[in-house]
């Protein structure tokens, strides 16, 4: 079975996804309504984190990670 895409938000589960592509598109169109803009990113131990602020500097951190479905971490 191939690798899933896990993209959560404050450790709350936004979705999982086929592809890294289709996650990170997911993140930023959850934040383009609001005006967020991309402000950091970082990539730490296999997890990305996807740090998005506003005008008012208010933060969501977003992160990617790639799973193994079936597998023990």
């Amino acid at each position: 079975m191939e690798n899933v895409f896990v993209l959560m938000i404050d450790t709350r589960l936004v979705g999982v996804y086929t592809s890294h592509r289709k996650a990170v598109q997911a993140a930023i169109m959850d934040n383009l309504p609001y005006d967020y803009k991309l402000s950091d990113y970082v990539y730490d131990f296999g997890v990305e984190f996807f740090t998005f602020t506003d005008d008012k500097n208010s933060e969501r951190v977003y992160e990617i990670q790639e799973v193994t479905p079936d597998e023990r971490a």
